[in-house]
């Protein structure tokens, strides 16, 4: 409880080093020469040196293992999901244990964290697997149906203009029919369908605009409350519908578009309480530390 990460700005008041400081003698621990750190989670902290590597200490600062991953989360219940962005194929996901191994050996298409419905899992080769405290692994059983999100019991960080899938005056984002495809709409509280269900991701109007996308376009684009696409704001390449001062999203992807519309999927599709978590906003390195949740569940 005496040690603190606390930084101190370099020439650049942009470029800050971290380091642990004991409170009670005022005096570094260990050297302020960490570019990015984490909190403290189950004994040990994600942090990122100057040049790039990323590694885990524990509560004294001590290196406890490198791993080769940049985005790497907390740990939670034993292990810390790792994300791969490859340029040339899709992105996947490992789990690390607290030796800074892969449970499985491999990377994997999709990794569940744990909830209050189920332990770590992984989807290797199209067979939803749980994960032991060992690390060994096991066919899960089968997860309940994920339905639709219309009304869900969220509260949201005071950030700056949240956006969620029950939008203003009782205009909702809808997915319609099958969960394995994005097919995004908006409908008006009597039911009267304003956007059809035909985009990857969609966000709620502002401004007299929602912002739609497809993989296939490669943009975001406005669409008007008539449920035709705008002619201004021109399209743009990236869109959020939120954001948090000093952090950025978390990538999703290597190409810039792809991980925008999936970030926002994961939004849109996130329950409280189910096996999906939140999307991540990412600190700066500045002024904002750490990792901050998408949406906060009561």
């Amino acid at each position: 409880g005496d040690l603190i990460w606390a930084g101190i700005k370099l020439r650049s008041h942009l470029t800050r080093r971290y380091g642990l400081l004991s409170l009670r003698t005022g005096t570094w621990w260990t050297p302020p020469e960490f570019a990015l750190v984490s909190r403290l989670s189950e004994g040990l902290a994600n942090v990122r040196t100057a040049d790039g590597r990323t590694l885990f200490v524990d509560q004294e600062g001590v290196v406890q293992f490198e791993t080769p991953y940049r985005y790497v989360r907390d740990f939670k219940e034993g292990f810390a999901l790792v994300l791969q962005a490859d340029e040339n194929g899709p992105t996947t996901y490992g789990i690390l244990d607290k030796t800074g191994a892969l449970v499985g050996n491999r990377l994997y298409p999709e990794v569940h964290e744990p909830t209050p419905r189920n332990t770590w899992q992984v989807l290797s080769d199209g067979t939803w697997l749980d994960v032991a405290p060992d690390g060994s692994l096991s066919i899960a059983a089968p997860l309940p149906p994920h339905p639709p999100r219309l009304a869900p019991p969220l509260q949201r960080r005071d950030r700056q203009d949240p956006v969620t899938t029950n939008c203003a005056n009782g205009v909702s984002i809808f997915n319609d029919g099958d969960r394995s495809q994005s097919n995004y709409g908006m409908v008006s509280a009597d039911g009267t369908v304003l956007i059809e269900p035909a985009y990857d991701a969609l966000t709620c109007y502002r401004d007299g605009v929602a912002w739609a996308a497809n993989f296939g376009d490669g943009e975001w684009c406005p669409v008007g409350i008539d449920g035709v696409r705008a002619p201004y704001p021109t399209c743009r390449t990236t869109h959020y519908p939120i954001g948090w001062s000093h952090h950025y999203p978390e990538p999703m992807d290597s190409d810039p578009f792809t991980s925008s519309v999936k970030w926002v999927q994961a939004y849109l599709e996130f329950e409280c309480g189910f096996w999906n978590t939140p999307p991540l906003f990412l600190g700066d390195g500045a002024q904002g530390q750490g990792s901050i949740p998408a949406v906060d569940c009561d």
